[in-house]
């Protein structure tokens, strides 16, 4: 076979040796994009009749399986067993039933929504950028939709509907948590989850900074919490500057791009 020469990895630069960049698996910033499928679901009709594969014959009740809202796009970040930081992706399989197939499907024994950390086998030399895993809603698992910060305060709008979905839950298909840290949606195993509010407010945190400070090699990054500490003192020029800002999550299929703006 061919012989393949591996550069090795380069741990003195600063993206690979950040504070706070200890848990982060190299899958979390290098994976492109990870098959994403909110609304796997069968449909089960009792009074139907569906080839029986072991008996031969055809016996009542009817299995379909169906599709929706499939992406291939960002993945979503979170924590896994043991506390590394992992895409995860959507692996639950919903199942609705109805007597006819004229009613409406009703859940049967569905409580929670379940995402599941891999390995996507998508990467690519690039990483992410940094306002794409701190201030895109969709990499926090927020979903897709707009992230606000005005007057001190985090917002997030969703643009899935819920109102409009089959599968009778109050939050967004693809929310896994809430700005608030409340998790949406369960792990694949114990200890797998979203990120907690304080991991997230501490995520959000470095977006503050960077509408400005975009570079991994900024001094302010050597030292993140002092150099926090220092803009809530007011001990630097710009206090002020990161307060109100919006982050928009582009909702199309396949898309990265991201807009990044200040509020007027």
């Amino acid at each position: 076979g061919k012989e393949i020469k591996f550069t090795p990895l380069d741990t003195t630069r600063a993206y690979h040796n950040l504070r706070g960049h200890e848990r982060l698996r190299c899958q979390a910033c290098h994976s492109r994009w990870i098959p994403q499928c909110y609304g796997c679901h069968y449909i089960y009709t009792k009074s139907e009749k569906q080839k029986d594969w072991i008996w031969g014959k055809k016996s009542l009740g009817r299995w379909k399986e169906f599709r929706y809202f499939i992406r291939f796009e960002n993945p979503t970040l979170g924590v896994d067993f043991d506390n590394t930081i992992m895409p995860f992706s959507p692996c639950q399989v919903l199942v609705r039933t109805r007597k006819t197939a004229s009613d409406r499907p009703v859940p049967t024994g569905t409580k929670h929504m379940i995402m599941s950390a891999f390995d996507p086998h998508t990467t690519l030399k690039e990483s992410r950028s940094c306002i794409d895993c701190h201030r895109n809603p969709k990499t926090l698992g927020l979903g897709e939709g707009t992230l606000t910060r005005k007057t001190g305060k985090w917002t997030f709008s969703s643009v899935f509907d819920t109102s409009v979905q089959a599968f009778f839950f109050e939050h967004p298909l693809d929310s896994f948590v809430s700005l608030g840290g409340t998790a949406l949606q369960k792990g694949y195993r114990p200890g797998a989850r979203p990120f907690s509010e304080k991991e997230l407010e501490k995520i959000l945190r470095v977006s503050l900074c960077l509408g400005c400070h975009r570079n991994y090699e900024d001094k302010i990054y050597r030292d993140f919490e002092k150099s926090y500490q220092q803009f809530q003192n007011n001990a630097v020029p710009c206090n002020g500057l990161g307060e109100n800002q919006k982050a928009i999550g582009n909702p199309e299929m396949g898309k990265s791009s991201r807009e990044f703006k200040k509020w007027k």
